[in-house]
């Protein structure tokens, strides 16, 4: 009885590890980052020196090779630094996403209490499909079969019990990753839910709510994720069953690195698809080309969240339960007289932690993600496009059909219908400039623009001469890049010799992941609105 004790801390440390998480959150991913660099270093010189120390290794492995994969893997090691210091601004979203995440998940428990009860009636479900496999063995016959020592008589299944097998096992998959989806979703539409309630305010019965969308308006998009999901898994087991085969040759393992790293793919796809259909209660091919659009833009701090934040908490999960365990082995030793049953129920108590810790660790995994996607679409719904106009004397000119004038207002207005498009709700502002307050100004409004909305689209039509430095420009592009400005330049008009030029290093200093774009336009027969069309397409 003192022993079952232990397995009741099981509980008490996930939400002890909540609390932590929700109020230490920087503290503790900036104390589990160095093991990162840690760890691998500590493995890396381990090897090394026992490899050298081992007389049978060291014989088989020559010295200047282990060095070479001594120096190789210290290289690796050099990379994953640098990637981190790279992308230190990433961690940091990391973190106030993880922050987040423990504040939505301590505000909705409920959720851990939904998710097993899904499990059991998944559980329940399966009842009577296994008890229709046990009893369909029993339909067939007994007939004779002949044999060296004479007949014998033998049982014959019915033709379709072999059939009716491989129906209810693909129903019970299929069944299987449905359900998963579902908690899937009922986990973000409530995350969901409660990101964007106002503060004052908490959302009611929302897992309620998530649960009946769940199994109701949204079951035909949970069922084809689970299907997805189902025919990436089976497709995934054939070709890791392949290469258990050890088939040689080295297009068989090209083909299955672009195998994997496709379904890799429609996997971490469809993962953010299912967060956005419970978010938005789209459809399910909507919701995958406007998650699709949403990671074209965000993709690489998509992918830094997910994997910092996965990584983070399974080591977080196996350490708490390393320390579980010897804890418990310690009192035992101390305070009972179970001997070498102590190490039994110490392994027992890691068992059932890293279990508890696992499902908790799962659940938090998948809040995280919907926190991440609320996040980008409130960042990017706080998006606004300003596109500045040259009104000056150098619009008189008639080199462009019909006029400068009236080729740059055509250009406007398709330009202001693609924006629309997209999304009406977002806010768009069009500016005059002229030649006296033309490039500086009108950059700085821009930025004005994106420290109060958020990210601002700076559309830029520049026809007059360009009488500021290269110097300026570059410095003025690093200020709209550090604000989140990004800027798309038409430019056409005034032939100067060194505005092409100017303009294209405003480009390089403002670009970031190619959100900005120059289309240089000469004069000629074509409508300025016709040579951007076929720019953007």
């Amino acid at each position: 009885m003192e022993s079952c004790n232990y397995f009741d801390l099981s509980a008490p440390i996930c939400f002890l590890l909540l609390l932590l998480l929700n109020h230490y959150t920087k503290q503790i991913v900036y104390i589990s980052l160095p093991f990162f660099v840690v760890i691998p270093i500590f493995f890396n010189v381990y090897w090394f020196v026992a490899c050298t120390v081992s007389s049978s290794c060291s014989d088989v492995f020559p010295l200047v090779y282990r060095i070479l994969v001594l120096v190789f893997v210290f290289l690796v090691i050099g990379v994953i630094v640098w990637i981190f210091v790279v992308n230190w601004h990433r961690i940091e979203l990391t973190v106030m996403i993880i922050g987040v995440a423990s504040d939505a998940l301590s505000k909705n428990l409920g959720l851990f209490v939904a998710l097993p009860l899904l499990t059991l009636c998944l559980v329940v479900y399966y009842a009577p499909i296994i008890v229709f496999l046990v009893f369909s063995r029993h339909n067939g016959k007994i007939v004779p079969k002949e044999s060296s020592a004479g007949y014998a008589c033998v049982w014959k299944q019915d033709s379709w019990v072999p059939a009716y097998y491989a129906l209810a096992i693909l129903t019970m998959l299929w069944s299987l990753t449905v359900m998963i989806e579902a908690q899937v979703y009922v986990i973000s539409g409530t995350i969901a839910q409660w990101y964007f309630t106002k503060e004052d305010s908490a959302p009611k019965r929302s897992i309620r709510s998530s649960l009946r969308n769940a199994f109701g308006p949204s079951s035909g998009t949970v069922c084809l994720s689970g299907l997805l999901i189902c025919v990436v898994r089976m497709v995934r087991a054939a070709v890791d069953s392949a290469r258990q085969e050890d088939i040689p040759g080295m297009v068989n393992l090209m083909l299955r690195c672009c195998v994997n790293a496709l379904l890799s793919a429609v996997d971490f796809l469809n993962k953010f698809t299912i967060n956005f259909a419970a978010i938005t209660g789209e459809a399910y091919c909507t919701s995958a080309r406007m998650t699709y659009e949403l990671l074209k833009r965000n993709l690489l701090s998509a992918v830094f969240v997910e994997t910092v934040s996965s990584r983070l908490l399974a080591g977080i999960a196996f350490v708490l339960s390393a320390i579980y365990a010897i804890v418990v082995c310690a009192i035992l030793k101390g305070v009972s007289n179970l001997g070498v049953d102590s190490y039994f129920v110490a392994v027992l108590a890691w068992v059932l932690l890293i279990v508890v810790l696992g499902f908790f660790i799962h659940v938090l995994d998948n809040v995280i993600d919907t926190v991440y996607i609320c996040y980008a679409i409130d960042r990017d719904r706080d998006e606004a496009t300003m596109i500045c106009i040259d009104n000056s004397e150098w619009m008189r000119n008639g080199d462009y059909s019909p006029c400068r004038f009236q080729a740059q207002a055509d250009a406007v207005n398709l330009i202001c219908g693609a924006k629309t498009q997209v999304d009406r709700f977002k806010p768009w502002k069009l500016s005059p400039c002229n030649a006296r307050t033309y490039v500086r100004p009108a950059l700085e409004s821009a930025m004005e623009e994106a420290s109060c909305i958020g990210v601002c689209w700076f559309q830029e039509c520049f026809h007059s001469p360009v009488k500021y430095d290269k110097r300026v420009l570059e410095v003025i592009g690093k200020t709209l890049k550090k604000n989140s400005v990004a800027l798309d330049i038409v430019n056409f008009g005034e032939e100067d010799g060194r505005k092409p030029e100017k303009l294209e290093a405003l480009l390089s200093a403002v670009n970031n992941n190619d959100s900005s774009h120059i289309v240089h336009i000469p004069p000629g027969p074509n409508a300025l609105s016709d040579v951007l069309i076929s720019a953007i397409s």
